[in-house]
């Protein structure tokens, strides 16, 4: 792998340039290979950004590219989230939170009400 080509990886990604990305997954980045902090293409896609169409076009582009790619959706970041958290919480529109669901995220609720039994949590996928 040509030496810088991992932080064009990820900037091609948190820019939604789908032309780069698809460039360095050829070279043979890995698709969920991870930052120092753990994040994954599929994390900086959705970490932040615009919504208008020009926009959403790009980040349907890229996300095809990477699950093209067989991006794992459930690769953890060291905060413990996973993709899916990040299109919730930067309120991505909801057809890419189906995508990734239709593409094996898992969809878990956790709340933080705690019982006799503890933590509960549930798993909304078989």
């Amino acid at each position: 792998m040509p030496p810088g080509l991992l932080p064009n990886f990820f900037q091609a990604a948190r820019f939604r340039d789908a032309a780069i990305l698809q460039a360095c997954l050829e070279s043979g980045i890995g698709v969920n290979v991870q930052d120092s902090y753990g994040d994954t293409a599929l994390h900086y896609l959705f970490a932040v950004g615009c919504f208008c169409n020009n926009c959403v076009g790009n980040l349907t582009n890229c996300l095809e590219i990477l699950l093209r790619h067989k991006a794992n959706p459930n690769v953890e970041n060291m905060k413990g989230q996973v993709p899916l958290d990040l299109v919730i919480e930067n309120f991505v529109p909801i057809e890419f939170a189906k995508l990734l669901v239709d593409n094996g995220a898992r969809v878990v609720y956790e709340s933080h009400q705690f019982s006799s039994i503890g933590l509960i949590r549930f798993d909304c996928r078989d």
